[in-house]
């Protein structure tokens, strides 16, 4: 057999490339590549001391952190955060495709974030549970007035269809009409900004605000660290001569157990988001029994 390098048959479209690469570009790639991998480690070293001190918080307040599905949670949680800085740092990760799948970034009317998060977008109704419930109770009074409450409703009924929806705001105005009180005193713990949303819902109901008061905390965590006694020593010494009630706003706020005392002490009808949205809850689904030990509401 011929050995002439004539006899090799060049197959079709192959080409000849030039496999020459200067230093600065290899020294650029390289330097990219460093940048890269420092830009990760920065990252998940950021992740790891976010994750820990989380730890902390969540055993300081009395968490048990030996149950299986802790770290089954803790893991999502962490997901989500590394998917958010990749993001803030130009980089993909899976964790957008979810987040942007199930959160709609919407604006209230003063131009303020209110995201909805819609779990319809990756959840079944075979992933939800069977039973069917009467009524669901939204835990935030200023998150309602943020998201609105027929947005609230829809995401709900959405999972669970005719099911009736009550907000510790919402009850707040059913209460007053229930009681017919026209003029109230309010304390929150909120800051102004969220006070004037506050203010402006209970005047769309035709609800006269005789005065406000509050605490300027912004962060919740720091809200529910307020101590129930403390409250009460601030909430006896209110004037209410020209209210017909005091509203209590915000349910991170521990006002629940002082409600039957400060009523005695001021003489006046007291109400807090926590109470008002267990009452109108109960009255949802027409639950009989007697309350007492809660105010004067629950006679209502």
């Amino acid at each position: 057999m011929s050995k002439d390098k004539d006899n090799i048959i060049p197959f079709p479209g192959m080409k000849k490339f030039d496999t020459s690469v200067d230093e600065d570009s290899i020294n650029k790639a390289n330097k990219e590549l460093l940048m890269q991998k420092e830009e990760v480690e920065m990252i998940e070293h950021t992740i790891d001391e976010i994750a820990i001190d989380m730890i902390r918080h969540l055993v300081d307040i009395g968490m048990n952190i030996n149950k299986k599905h802790f770290y089954g949670d803790l893991a999502l949680v962490t997901e989500i955060l590394r998917g958010m800085i990749y993001r803030d740092f130009g980089k993909e990760h899976l964790a957008h495709a979810l987040i942007d799948k199930i959160i709609e970034v919407q604006y209230n009317e003063k131009g303020e974030v209110a995201p909805i998060i819609n779990y319809g977008k990756v959840l079944t109704q075979a992933d939800l549970p069977n039973q069917k419930l009467d009524c669901v109770a939204y835990g935030c009074t200023s998150g309602t007035i943020a998201a609105g409450y027929q947005s609230i409703y829809d995401k709900v009924n959405l999972a669970k269809p005719n099911t009736k929806v009550t907000t510790p705001i919402t009850s707040a105005i059913n209460a007053l009409k229930k009681l017919n009180i026209k003029k109230i005193s309010i304390f929150t713990p909120y800051t102004d900004e969220i006070n004037q949303a506050v203010i402006n819902y209970f005047k769309k109901e035709n609800i006269e605000i005789v005065e406000l008061s509050y605490f300027n905390i912004a962060s919740d965590l720091d809200i529910g660290k307020v101590d129930s006694s403390y409250l009460f020593d601030v909430l006896v010494k209110k004037d209410l001569s020209q209210s017909d009630a005091l509203f209590i706003s915000c349910t991170a706020l521990p006002a629940l157990s002082i409600i039957n005392d400060l009523e005695k002490k001021l003489g006046k009808l007291v109400l807090s988001s926590n109470q008002t949205l267990i009452w109108d809850t109960l009255k949802q689904i027409n639950f009989k029994s007697k309350i007492v030990g809660y105010g004067e509401l629950f006679n209502n």
